[in-house]
């Protein structure tokens, strides 16, 4: 209940009755407008005592219409209130107003922190937070209609533009989270609508979400950037509730460092309201979400999302009593898969200048048995010269001597496919390149890609052991994944290789070798990781010097001593 106090009788004052309506448009004693009901009528001295309870507009309009359509902005005919503004300036928000009415509405997500273990913001190490970025433009359209003191027609929708950027890191093991941060709240003018001698009042409500649902059993962090346009809002017609929507967006993403399972969905987004004569009556919210779902005994093992939910509401404690409240959560639900881990696909990738298959009568350079080995376990393998569209299909890529044909570097790789490479090993997938020997069979191509992708390999333009199956296995191994098993390899002419930063030697020229100009210790294979991968085995990128560790001359075992592990190599390959 509200009282009203009048401190003289007038004549608009003395016309009072219990049962009437009163209004009032925006004024210092009423920010919000004023719609009420009395209730009570109590003569105090010269004052006069109202009072009164909460009307609607079905008690105040016999018949009207009310439609109109507004871009809310920054700086311009929705400028935010000076005297009643509410603006939460936390560490997480920049609320960036803008003359342009192109650019609208910007907030910068920084380091929201979504949960916290020990509840102590300084130690960083136990925390899940949020980063990115919205910026969006913002409209809404209103409209009722009543008739006989009835709401017989109604319609509310939000129009949005707008760029989410997220990314949520997780550095702990946490078993269920559900949290959700408004990070941003904006009271803008009130906007005054005439419907005859009524003023209906409508005060738009910004607000800005950061939400998490998740269970992370890791450390994870992933980033999905979403570009969306889109109608969200309800209508009432003849009786009926119907959803109006529109939706168009595109994605762009980056894959996500993981070692072990979680189920994450992070979400972000405007949140538009009405308050009528400063009540809650129709709102819209728009949450554009990436969703995580990682689990190392299934297959994929990660799958990464994109999404978009829209709810709608019509509250009508304002607008009447004659049609209930009508709620309808995700009018809008889009949700698309953006990656995935690689599946049980090889890639053997002969591009780029490598040598072309049956271009050697005894099977040299040739890798056919190869793939009808891999493909006899169940693993699907492509052999091909022609570079695939989506890497993300593949689990195993291996380079067979690009700059076989020509050195020169016409065939070096593009920025394009590196930028894949990259990609395909950050999303878990492994990339094995062989060379040869002597520096003639691609060795600048091989090298221009090494430091493309930022590792610490080169090879090197010698012969460290002898050609044509005539050495024997080799057996300075390191143990590794890739090793497992594997205690001799048999190589034909292969070259050294040369290693600096992280780069992990697996095979050199074991001591007392005589087979080959050596030098005993050399490096003929060696493994690497770029930059922001996730720990191995996966996400890492394998060297051989040598392209005939595999192929169907080694397979046919011209020396007739047997091929020593090298399937097993093979299959270590693949097999992580």
């Amino acid at each position: 209940m509200t009282t009203l106090t009048f401190s003289q009788a007038t004549r608009q004052v003395n016309s009072l009755s219990v049962g009437n309506v009163i209004v009032s448009d925006v004024s210092d004693l009423t920010p919000y407008g004023l719609l009420r009901k009395i209730t009570n009528i109590v003569i105090n001295g010269d004052q006069i005592v109202v009072q009164t309870v909460a009307a609607t507009l079905e008690d105040a309009i016999e018949n009207g219409t009310v439609e109109n359509s507004w871009h809310l902005l920054p700086d311009g005919s929705a400028t935010p209130l000076t005297a009643t503004s509410n603006i939460y300036n936390g560490p997480s928000v920049n609320s960036t107003a803008s003359t342009n009415s192109t650019t609208g509405f910007y907030f910068d997500i920084n380091d929201v922190v979504l949960y916290d273990k020990d509840g102590n913001l300084d130690t960083e190490g136990d925390q899940i937070t949020a980063d990115g970025s919205i910026a969006a433009n913002i409209g809404f359209d209103f409209m009722i209609k009543i008739s006989n003191w009835k709401l017989t027609e109604a319609r509310f929708t939000t129009t949005l533009t707008e760029t989410c950027e997220l990314e949520i890191s997780a550095k702990l093991t946490v078993a269920e989270v559900n949290k959700k941060v408004e990070i941003y709240r904006q009271y803008l003018n009130p906007i005054v609508i005439w419907v005859g001698f009524v003023p209906v009042v409508i005060l738009p409500v910004l607000t800005v979400n950061v939400g998490l649902d998740a269970e992370v059993s890791v450390g994870i962090t992933t980033t999905v950037t979403q570009t969306a346009s889109l109608t969200n809002g309800v209508g009432f017609n003849n009786g009926t509730w119907s959803p109006i929507t529109n939706l168009s967006n595109s994605f762009d993403w980056e894959p996500p460092a993981l070692t072990a399972g979680c189920d994450v969905k992070g979400y972000a987004g405007p949140q538009l309201s009405f308050l009528l004569y400063g009540l809650a009556d129709p709102y819209g919210e728009v949450r554009g979400y990436l969703e995580l779902e990682a689990d190392l005994f299934k297959t994929p093992w990660w799958e990464l999302y994109g999404g978009l939910e829209a709810d709608v509401g019509f509250k009508m404690d304002v607008l009447g009593h004659s049609i209930s409240d009508y709620e309808l959560p995700l009018v809008i639900g889009y949700r698309i898969l953006l990656a995935q881990a690689p599946a049980n696909k090889i890639l053997i990738y002969y591009g780029n200048g490598g040598p072309q298959p049956g271009s050697a009568s005894d099977g040299q350079v040739n890798f056919n048995q190869l793939k009808v080995h891999y493909e006899s376990k169940g693993y699907h393998t492509d052999y091909t010269d022609s570079f695939p569209t989506d890497l993300k299909v593949y689990k195993l890529i291996i380079l067979v001597a690009p700059g076989y044909a020509n050195d020169s570097g016409i065939n070096f790789f593009t920025a394009q496919q590196v930028t894949a490479f990259k990609n395909f090993m950050t999303a878990g997938g492994r990339f094995v390149v062989m060379g040869d020997h002597s520096g003639f069979f691609g060795m600048n191509t091989v090298n221009d890609l090494l430091v493309n992708l930022g590792v610490g390999i080169r090879q090197n333009a010698d012969v460290a052991t002898n050609d044509a199956d005539s050495c024997p296995p080799l057996t300075d191994i390191t143990p590794d994944q890739i090793t497992a098993g594997v205690s001799a390899l048999d190589l034909s002419a292969s070259s050294s290789l040369t290693l600096s930063g992280s780069a992990k030697s697996l095979l050199r020229v074991p001591s007392g070798w005589t087979c080959g100009a050596g030098p005993i210790g050399a490096t003929l294979m060696a493994v690497d990781q770029i930059a922001g991968t996730a720990p191995r085995p996966g996400s890492d990128l394998l060297v051989i010097g040598d392209t005939q560790v595999l192929d169907d001359y080694m397979f046919s075992d011209p020396a007739g001593d047997g091929i020593a592990d090298n399937l097993k190599l093979a299959d270590n390959l693949f097999e992580f």
